[in-house]
């Protein structure tokens, strides 16, 4: 008689009061472009200029300058929409859907009269920025400087290759979650993801950012701004998400119920792993647990994956 392990995979479901989600109201903001967004949502650019435009129409937010930026005319524009403030934020957007953008795209967050943060794609090299193109970065403002810069072709993100197709839209969607960030770049919303940054603000140039407003921007890198939206929102994320890429912070608390020596745990390529090397009849422990303790949550609903294994049993002759 042998004995087989086979993995299956199972839908791990509802612990309310220790493990979830919140189920609430959200402040969040969503716009398709296919209409003008509210007066809450404010245009501008840097410097201004009297040959700026913004508009939004059959589904494209555009910002367009007709005089170079070398000429006077303005380096950076954005969109801010001013009526709500984000803590914990997931900001998504499709960048470049005219396809003819060489400006460098980025969704803003946690903007406020301090700095902020913005993640995006660069559509065209800026030396100066050291932003290459083709990558995704995440970039930390002191105001008025850029004080840290992540982007998916480092060392720490594991020198993803860049985009070669720079004429085309991509799909951006971007958690800012306490201290740690996650941008991600999809072909297109729901489809396969291209690049990935992973970034963990630890206070270089300054305190981290805390909270703000949220939109998008656009940098010019040889001439003109002229760069394209389409689809951008921002909802508030009043749960804790963890994708296991890096360790969690202090707050998760890992252990086993009965302190078992040899119990171990580990993070890495987007797993949770809790183990012993000692089954229970020898010490080891029946039940080991994880625990997200800086949030309280009264209605509630939680989700994960278990990987669950399942005894065959066969006989050999």
């Amino acid at each position: 008689m042998k004995m087989q392990l086979k993995p299956s995979l199972a839908y791990l479901a509802a612990l309310c009061g220790t493990l979830g989600m919140a189920w609430g109201a959200h402040a969040d903001w969503f716009y398709d472009f296919q209409t003008a967004p509210p007066p809450s949502f404010v245009t501008s650019s840097n410097p201004p200029s009297g040959t700026f435009s913004a508009s939004a129409e059959d589904g494209v937010l555009h910002f367009s300058d007709t005089t170079p930026f070398t000429s006077g005319g303005p380096f950076v524009a954005d969109g801010v929409e001013t009526s709500q403030v984000f803590t914990d934020v997931r900001l998504t957007g499709t960048l470049n859907p005219a396809g003819t953008t060489n400006n460098l795209l980025l969704l803003a967050a946690r903007q406020d009269s301090f700095g902020s943060y913005v993640a995006g794609i660069a559509f065209g090299d800026i030396p100066g920025l050291g932003v290459t193109a083709g990558t995704l970065s995440i970039t930390k403002n002191v105001f008025p400087n850029v004080v840290e810069v992540v982007q998916s072709s480092d060392d720490s993100q594991g020198n993803q290759p860049a985009l070669q197709n720079l004429a085309t839209s991509y799909f951006l969607q971007w958690d800012l979650v306490g201290d740690q960030q996650t941008a991600r770049v999809f072909d297109h919303e729901g489809g396969t993801q291209l690049l990935v940054v992973h970034y963990t603000d630890a206070g270089v140039g300054g305190l981290a950012q805390t909270s703000g407003v949220a939109g998008m921007v656009a940098i010019a890198t040889v001439d003109t701004v002229d760069g394209t939206f389409g689809s951008v929102g921002a909802a508030a994320l009043t749960e804790w998400s963890y994708d296991f890429q890096t360790a969690p912070p202090p707050s998760f608390l890992i252990g086993n119920v009965s302190g078992s020596p040899t119990f171990s745990s580990s993070v890495a390529g987007g797993v949770l792993r809790l183990f012993d090397t000692s089954p229970p009849p020898q010490g080891g422990t029946p039940i080991a647990f994880a625990l997200e303790t800086s949030v309280v949550l009264m209605m509630c609903g939680s989700a994960g994956l278990l990987i669950q294994p399942e005894r065959r049993t066969t006989s050999s002759t």
